[in-house]
């Protein structure tokens, strides 16, 4: 069965990324991270894409109405 890590609505919420690099840290493993938009800032979304790449696996991401200033 895969393992999907599944986000949404973080909302600039650094102690929910600091959570997951906690998971990373801890040995996570996860066939794919899957992220449902809203992560509200440039600087959080460079922190879960760097965490996501950590992970080593594919991410999936759909924008939502937080990242309207976010690069595509």
């Amino acid at each position: 069965m895969p393992r999907l890590l599944a986000l949404s609505d973080i909302h600039n919420n650094a102690r929910a990324v600091e959570a997951l690099c906690r998971a990373e840290r801890g040995g996570a493993r996860f066939d794919a991270v899957v992220v449902a938009g809203d992560m509200g800032s440039e600087t959080a979304a460079a922190t879960l894409a760097a965490l996501a790449a950590a992970f080593g696996c594919p991410v999936l991401y759909v924008f939502g109405n937080w990242d309207a200033r976010l690069p595509y």
